[in-house]
């Protein structure tokens, strides 16, 4: 067993429009801004990990035309590319991502290179494993092999299938993978999503002043689930009941895309340094607040240190 992170999940460029609306069916918005940003659940996981100090491998495929300074920032920061397969055909990943100055998104994904993960061979499948493994934004039969497979080697396995939730899973799929795992990661939207794929039966619980269904049956394959609410912080579900963690005091200055990425991050690098989930929840809460709040360039000058600081004053 290895003290390390190994993250499966897209690297990819984001194409994010800065809208002031989410435009309904049929209808259209004015484009107020435009950039390109590096992202990809698996990059921005792995990156914010690796930032703070956790040793962190990134599983995913990319085509030849990934820009060479995707690799760059994710090999300065440390992260172990070791397990990046290229594509000679299909193009690289990316997201089409709208966004209003709110925080409220909206998304179209091409999955190019990524659509050859499916028959990947698993991870670090001989000789020492993982402790932490991420199955992030990746195709359900590779996320089942890999779950399978390193969880019966001692690896803690987490699944977090972020937006995919809504079109590339469902309970077949969910109900193979979910057993394997310690813990599932999703936001609000994504937590509901897979309570109504599962057919889990919700009784009404409250997180930081808010209402939030909670799925007992989702307990019994699961030992605990961490959502993310935004601006309302996030919680951690398990058999104790739930474990509020406040927002940490922030304007929203920038764009929020990768805040919930940073969270999982941050959770993992607190986790490697010997905080338990219930603790590691608050450096996950703090990594998001950088990051919507523009403070330290999005997270490039953040060190243990300071994220330390913000938990522990």
């Amino acid at each position: 067993m290895t003290d390390c992170l190994l993250v499966c999940g897209n690297l990819n460029v984001d194409r994010i429009y800065t809208i002031p609306y989410i435009p309904a069916e049929g209808q259209s918005a004015p484009v107020l801004n435009y950039r390109k940003s590096f992202g990809g659940c698996g990059g921005n996981i792995s990156l914010a990990a690796s930032r703070l100090g956790a040793r962190t491998f990134l599983s995913t495929v990319v085509g030849r035309d990934l820009d060479p300074s995707v690799r760059e920032r994710l090999e300065g920061a440390g992260v172990d590319l070791s397990l990046i397969v290229e594509d000679p055909e299909l193009p690289s990943p990316y997201c089409i991502i709208l966004s209003t100055p709110e925080g409220k998104q909206s998304y179209a994904f091409c999955e190019g290179a990524m659509s050859r993960q499916k028959d990947l061979a698993v991870p670090f499948g001989k000789g020492t494993v993982p402790r932490y493994v991420h199955i992030a934004t990746s195709h359900p039969d590779f996320a089942s092999r890999t779950a399978e497979a390193l969880s019966e080697r001692g690896s803690e396995v987490s699944l977090d299938p972020g937006q995919e939730l809504f079109f590339r899973w469902d309970k077949g799929s969910l109900s193979k993978v979910l057993p394997r795992c310690r813990r599932l990661f999703g936001n609000m939207g994504e937590w509901k999503e897979l309570g109504n794929l599962m057919g889990w039966k919700a009784t009404q619980g409250t997180a930081n002043g808010t209402k939030v269904p909670l799925f007992p049956a989702a307990l019994d394959m699961l030992s605990e689930c961490i959502v993310t609410m935004g601006e309302h912080g996030s919680f951690l579900y398990d058999r104790s009941g739930v474990l509020e963690s406040p927002p940490f005091p922030v304007a929203i200055k920038g764009d929020v895309t990768g805040a919930g990425d940073a969270y999982r991050g941050a959770f993992y690098a607190a986790l490697l340094k010997g905080y338990p989930p219930r603790s590691a929840i608050r450096f996950g809460d703090a990594m998001g607040s950088v990051i919507v709040s523009g403070k330290f360039q999005r997270g490039a000058d953040v060190c243990w240190e300071k994220l330390s600081s913000m938990v522990e004053g």
